[in-house]
């Protein structure tokens, strides 16, 4: 990670949280204690769009909120589509 400033994927650390996620955690009765995948997707998936929203905005934006739930694995993934999602000021 050193070189590249991100986690290079192997097959062997595939699977393993990103070093971001690991200096993260959630407090469960009282007490801190890592964060899990479902810690970390609950509050992504818990955003959605109504039924009027047009189908083809729908499945933009559900298509980008299911990617940012890989940031847990792939802190970069989720870093890249926050940016790119946010609205620029100049669009204010």
């Amino acid at each position: 990670m050193d070189d590249y400033r991100f986690k290079m994927v192997t097959p062997e650390n595939l699977m393993e949280p990103d070093t971001v996620v690991g200096y993260m955690g959630t407090i469960e009765n009282g007490e801190v204690r890592p964060m899990s995948p479902q810690d970390f997707i609950r509050p992504i998936l818990a955003v959605g769009l109504d039924e009027p929203v047009p189908l083809i905005v729908r499945q933009a934006f559900y298509f980008a909120r299911n990617a940012m739930c890989y940031g847990y694995w792939y802190w970069p993934a989720l870093r890249r589509l926050s940016t790119d999602l946010r609205p620029s000021s100049s669009e204010n």
